[in-house]
């Protein structure tokens, strides 16, 4: 009887631990705070830790229909602008989509009570990222904004595909581009105005049709305004030297290698070719450059800064073998998402 009374005791423990809260009072505060609407939503911080465990326990056991189950809200995203379509992943393995390294980072990380401020909770560094449907604000006039929202459940709001991917790094000559081989716009937008204003010899303005389409249309630009080649001084500390052409033998590795990281902690930088352009738009992209590409791809190119956040970027390259025989890869095209790079490429084609 005693040994009976032991294991249930012991059983009654077992249930106390598991259904013991995480989240204090303090941590239901801050959220409240940071997270209620003016749709009525409850929020909770504990049903908020308890929602990011179960989608760690998804990914640790690779269930996929378990994880799509949290998309609930049809204005989730990727990370490349593209809405979360569940369409897409059935029928497909969880290994078919997710990468170890993205499934350790995810299974490694424990939830919070707490949200990041006003933009909700994340796992693994922000590879996903959950909260109330409240924050994914969309029109629609048939329904009123607060019945819409009012105690919707939480989301998955934001999965991060770039590292659920494996990324195809660009090969030529048995060598492999790193993300140090490409130009690309800066989220500050201070090396495409330097090359503007250094250019053309006028103040870089966002408002003016020509500057905006020198930044998004840089190849019609390289060999007539831009020189090939040309180097300008910036006076920044940071970086000396500017250039829209880079020479590949000083960015070139014998293996692939898509990702590096900054000088600084939480700083990185990654690409993932989208797909390769026949070399014959080489005349559309770049008409004043007396030279034939070798290879013309679309680049997702993406980085970190910091506390920023990450950034992603689409823009076209080719590359083309100069007189002295040295390899350059040149901008042709920036694009803001995918969408729009893909809409521009076939009318490219």
């Amino acid at each position: 009887m005693k040994k009976i009374l032991g294991i249930l005791v012991l059983g009654l423990l077992w249930c106390n631990v598991s259904i013991a809260e995480q989240c204090t009072q303090e941590d239901q505060n801050y959220v409240i705070e940071k997270n209620s609407d003016d749709y009525g939503t409850k929020v909770s911080a504990q049903d908020a830790y308890n929602f990011g465990a179960a989608i760690t326990k998804a990914v640790e056991e690779k269930n996929l229909e378990k994880l799509l189950s949290f998309i609930t809200h049809k204005k989730s995203f990727t990370n490349s602008n593209k809405i979360l379509d569940i369409e897409n992943y059935k029928g497909k393995k969880f290994d078919d989509i997710f990468t170890k390294k993205w499934r350790k980072l995810i299974i490694e990380s424990t939830p919070n009570c707490q949200s990041h401020a006003y933009d909700g909770w994340m796992l693994g560094s922000g590879m996903i990222w959950y909260g109330y449907p409240s924050t994914l604000v969309e029109e629609n006039k048939d329904e009123p904004s607060k019945n819409k929202y009012k105690n919707k459940p939480l989301t998955i709001m934001h999965i991060n595909a770039s590292f659920a991917e494996t990324p195809t790094a660009w090969k030529i000559d048995d060598k492999y581009l790193t993300p140090e081989c490409f130009v690309y716009k800066w989220y500050s937008g201070d090396q495409y105005e330097m090359f503007f204003e250094t250019y053309f010899k006028k103040k870089a303005d966002y408002d003016s049709p020509e500057f905006n389409d020198f930044r998004n249309n840089i190849g019609n630009y390289i060999n007539k305004e831009v020189p090939l080649e040309d180097v300008i001084e910036t006076g920044w500390y940071a970086l000396p030297q500017i250039s829209v052409t880079t020479y590949l033998d000083s960015c070139l590795s014998k293996e692939p290698k898509t990702k590096i990281k900054g000088e600084y902690e939480g700083k990185y930088f990654y690409y993932n070719v989208i797909e390769a352009l026949p070399i014959s738009l080489g005349l559309t992209l770049a008409p004043h450059l007396d030279k034939d590409f070798e290879e013309i791809k679309l680049v997702k190119y993406s980085y970190r800064l910091g506390s920023m956040g990450e950034r992603h970027t689409f823009i076209i390259y080719g590359i083309v073998q100069l007189k002295n025989g040295k390899k350059v890869i040149l901008p042709l095209r920036n694009f803001d998402n995918e969408e729009q790079a893909k809409k521009t490429i076939l009318t490219l084609k």
